[in-house]
Formats: C-alpha cells, sequence, structure tokens
C-alpha cells in the first residue's frame, strides 16, 4: 500500500476556520489524506457550533484526541469512545485504537490532572490487550495531551528542547501513565504537546524492544512535541508526514535505525513491569500444559479455563473481549466438549456444525485476530498440525483443504483466528480449485497463486493484501490461493463453506447451523478424531 501524507497540528483551541484556511493553502501543492489534531481542539466552541450546524464544513477529514475542556462540549459517549462529530471532524476517544486508511492511530487524552495511572481497570485492560497479543508490532501513530515521563533521558543537554529549562526539570515533567501506553504501543511516531513554555521539539529516534521479554526486533519511535497553533512566537505547530501502513513495510526498511538512534528511554519505568508479566505468563504456561490432560479426559473446564468472578481475564486466551469470544478457552460461550487436543500455541477442535466428520479448526490459545499477529513460535506449531493433519488423512485416502477467512466483523475486537481444516475424497481434490475459483468470481475476488510456507507466511500475506482484510486457501498441491476482500465488497462470511457446498453438491452446508450436532454426537466425534491422531502427535 502507497504511502500516505498525513499533516499533524498542535493546540487548535477552537481556531477551525484557521485551521482549514491554512489546509487549503499547504493542500494545493500536496494531497494529504487527513489530518491528527493533539491537545485542545475545541476551544470555547464559538467556531465548533457552525460546522456541527453544516453551515461550514471541514476540507479534509480531522481526527482530534479530545481534550478535558474538549469533552464538556461533546457527546459524553463520542468523548470516551470516540465517534464522528460532524462531517470530517471525528474524535478519537479517551484511550483508543484506530485504523484510518490503513494507518493505525493510538490515542491517550488522559494527562496527569486526571490521577489515571496504568494500574487503573480502564487502562490496565487497553494496555493488556495488546500486549498479550504475541504478534502484536505497534502502531503507525500515538497522539497524547502530554509528554511521557522521561522521554529526555540518556540524552545530552544540546540534544533537549532549547526552551531555558534544565535536565532536572525535564525529568520530572510529563505523565507516567503516557510513558507506559507509548512504551506498549511501541509506536513509528509519537505526536504531544503541552511542553513547557510551548515550544516545537522533534526528538532523536529510539529504539524499541527492551519492554519486552520477546527478543524480537522493532522499529524505532520519532517523538514530536507540537506548540499551540497560530501561536504569535511563530513556533512550529504544524509537521507533515508520508507513512505507509506498519504491516505492509518491508521488515528491512521498518526495523532500519538512523544514526542519531538512541537507546530506549523508559526502561527505568516498564522493563521491570514487563520481565513480571512475563514471569506470570510462563506460570500461566506451566499451569496450562499441567491441566491440559485433566481438561481432555473429563471434558471439564480447568480454573484456569473458567470464567473469572472477580471481573479479570486469563491473560494466556482473553482478548478485548474474551468472555464473549466462542474461541477463547476462559470464555463461558467456549465449548470445551469439542476441543481435541492442546498444545502450546494452538488447540485443535471440532467445527460447530462441521461439514463433514473431517472438519477440524486450529485455533491460536491467546485471543489472536490473524495469522499476521502470530509468533514466530505460534507459526511453527500451526505447520506442524498442518502437516499432522495432511498425513493422518493420506492415511484414509484423502486430501485436506486449509483456510483463513480474515475479515472482521461488527465487532472487530472479538475476532479469533480460526484455519478451517476439511478433508475430502483425493478426487474431490483434484477439482476443489476450480469451485474456488468459480465461486470467487461471483463476489469480485481475484485470486493471488503464492507458495506459502512458515517461513514466508506472513510477508507474502502483507505483500498481497497491504494489511486489508482477505481470504486465504492452502489447497491439497500445497499452492495458496490468497484474495483481497475490498471494503465495498459484499463477500459472505460464509464463503469457504459455500465453496465445499458446491464440491460436496450439499448446498446446506454451506449453514452451519444445518449442520449442528446433538452433544452426545459432538463430544463422540471428537474423542473419535482425538483417538485416531494420537499416534501422529
Amino acid at each position: 500500500m502507497e504511502a500516505k501524507q498525513i499533516l499533524v497540528f498542535g493546540d487548535v483551541q477552537g481556531k477551525l476556520d484557521e485551521l482549514y484556511k491554512k489546509i487549503g493553502v499547504v493542500n494545493k501543492k500536496n494531497s494529504f489524506a487527513f489530518a491528527v489534531c493533539v491537545g485542545k481542539f475545541l476551544g470555547d466552541g464559538k467556531s465548533f457550533e457552525s460546522y456541527v450546524s453544516g453551515e461550514k464544513k471541514a476540507s479534509l477529514p480531522t481526527y482530534f484526541c479530545s481534550s478535558t475542556e474538549d469533552e464538556g462540549l461533546l457527546d459524553p459517549h463520542i468523548a470516551n469512545f470516540g465517534g464522528e462529530v460532524c462531517h470530517n471532524i471525528i474524535c478519537l476517544g479517551r484511550l483508543s485504537v484506530t485504523t484510518v486508511q490503513g494507518i493505525t492511530i493510538a490515542a491517550c487524552n488522559f494527562t496527569n490532572a486526571s490521577n489515571v495511572k496504568a494500574s487503573d481497570p480502564e487502562v490496565s485492560q487497553f494496555l493488556n490487550k495488546y500486549e498479550s497479543h504475541s504478534g502484536f508490532s505497534g502502531v503507525d501513530l500515538l497522539v497524547t495531551n502530554e509528554w511521557p515521563k522521561g522521554v529526555l533521558r540518556g540524552l545530552k543537554q544540546e540534544q533537549c528542547p532549547d526552551s531555558g529549562l534544565s535536565m532536572l526539570e525535564y525529568d520530572t515533567f510529563g505523565s507516567s501513565l503516557v510513558t507506559h501506553i507509548a512504551a506498549t504501543m511501541v509506536p513509528r511516531y509519537h505526536f504531544s504537546t503541552a511542553a513547557p513554555k510551548q515550544v516545537f521539539y522533534k526528538r532523536a529516534p529510539y529504539e524499541n524492544g527492551r519492554q519486552f521479554a520477546d527478543g524480537r526486533t522493532y522499529h524505532v519511535t520519532r517523538f514530536i512535541s507540537l506548540a499551540t497553533a497560530f501561536n504569535t512566537q511563530k513556533k512550529q505547530f504544524m509537521f507533515g508526514i508520508a507513512i505507509a501502513p506498519l504491516p505492509s513495510m518491508d521488515l528491512k526498511e521498518l526495523h532500519d535505525k538512523p544514526t542519531d538512534t538512541t537507546p530506549f528511554p523508559y526502561k527505568e519505568h516498564v522493563v521491570q513491569d514487563s520481565a513480571t508479566k512475563k514471569q506470570k505468563l510462563d506460570e500461566d504456561q506451566r499451569m496450562l500444559e499441567r491441566y491440559a490432560a485433566s481438561l481432555l479426559d473429563s471434558g471439564v473446564k480447568p480454573a484456569y479455563a473458567q470464567r473469572k468472578t472477580n471481573g479479570r481475564k486469563n491473560p494466556l486466551t482473553s482478548g478485548a473481549r474474551g468472555d464473549e469470544c466462542w474461541f477463547c478457552m476462559s470464555s463461558s460461550v467456549c465449548e470445551v466438549h469439542m476441543i481435541i487436543t492442546i498444545d502450546t500455541h494452538f488447540y485443535l477442535a471440532l467445527a460447530k456444525g462441521p461439514i463433514n466428520t473431517s472438519h477440524i479448526l486450529l485455533i491460536p490459545v491467546k485471543h489472536t485476530a490473524n495469522v499476521l499477529q502470530l509468533s514466530k513460535g505460534a507459526l511453527d506449531e500451526l505447520w506442524k498440525w498442518k502437516n499432522i493433519l495432511t498425513k493422518y488423512f493420506e492415511s484414509l485416502d484423502e486430501v485436506v483443504v486449509f483456510y483463513e477467512h480474515n475479515q472482521p466483523g461488527r465487532n472487530a475486537q472479538l475476532q479469533h483466528l480460526h484455519i478451517q481444516a476439511v478433508a475430502m475424497p483425493k478426487l474431490h481434490g483434484k477439482k476443489i480449485r476450480e469451485y474456488f475459483e468459480h465461486e470467487a468470481s461471483n463476489f469480485g475476488i481475484s485470486w493471488n497463486e503464492e507458495d506459502i510456507h512458515e517461513g514466508n507466511v506472513q510477508s507474502k500475506l502483507r505483500a498481497v493484501t497491504a494489511s486489508s482484510p482477505y481470504f486465504w486457501v492452502q489447497l491439497p498441491d500445497g499452492k495458496s490461493l490468497v484474495g483481497v476482500i475490498e471494503g465495498d465488497m459484499k463477500f459472505p462470511f460464509s464463503f469457504g463453506r459455500r465453496v465445499l457446498a458446491q464440491a460436496f453438491g450439499q448446498e446446506r452446508l454451506e449453514d452451519w447451523k444445518e449442520c449442528v450436532q446433538s452433544h452426545k454426537d459432538e463430544e463422540k466425534l471428537t474423542k473419535e478424531l482425538r483417538e485416531a491422531l494420537k499416534k501422529y502427535m
């Protein structure tokens, strides 16, 4: 996906007419996709009223990180959770992650004055959601209304803002909460305001990775603080960037470190916390292994997989809404009697409403949205189980099709990756490609044929899809077909089943509800598959 040109502004303070006049001038020679504003945006609200009424219109989509002052002028729901305020003016909410034209933007409007801490439930749940995703690699932009505490650590005096403040004064400035958010969200650009004396400041980029215990390589972060918009001292309040969405970036280019890159500045704030969390997750993983056998033998959820009564969610399996996810084992709606086996990163389960008796789901233990978010260990394990299932079905003179349908529904936070594996007679396997090609043409999908394996799956999918939703099927001959699902496509969530129903000549198979078995039959088939797969494990 091509780079997007973005304009970022400091405190606008209600000067919307001046803002869009400035944007109009700048946009004559450029083609900016949207604007982002940090700090106080609405001011006293007088200028804002003419935009809400429709008398005036914002000339460019504008996303703002609401301030405490702004919240009094906004609908409480929009102030908290974000949303469109009027034409082309969108609030990002108090604490959120939003995707705009492929660019991921994290926002936090909390300041020291709000007395909100990283340990508070709202914040800790937000941070844990991303810390628990093994494949989370950061966001493109982070916008905050206050500096992160410690952002100048490790710098020389000449590398700090020219504002007349000493290093000691700067060391006590900023928000510890913003520090935790910046460390967790790993932004490529962090824009802020509320600097002492409203200076413009562009910090040398700093490296990331030390805040995590997984040892992976991360991109650098560039911290930029903007002055108040249209200030009389003529300090810089506007900054333009051209940035391609993170998932579409070549990893070598993404991880390239400029010569002036400095060490991670927040280690005293977050590294110790990260190590403690890593230790806790390791303990949870050992507990998972201890109880897996009893889970499979008894069909009863062990303590770690039961819904918590004290309001906390299991860090192993929970995502944003782990208590409502069908595939999180900590969920009250997870049908544990259909679990075939549990490994370190994945578990196998009988599909609900199976197409046939050989319809199996490969599901990550952690709440993970798609293959792009899997860690290397999880990818290796996924391919291990693909190979095991392929060998098992070969022994039955059958072939198997694997597919992933990565298309967020109404609540994207509930999306939990599940790779569908459906076995079929070899005769059907020879023709299955034709069925996928024919059915895709009915929905305007163009297939990209790729040679995909565990070593290149993420780079291949990123290259083809450019972070858009996709359908990926691995055919019995090992070849993969990847189709991009465009935003305006009416692409059915039952597409995979629809194709297989056509191949098997049974239209009713498209609807899983038409194929639901009794609880007794589900238990019986699950045990049979478990026994059959034992010698391949």
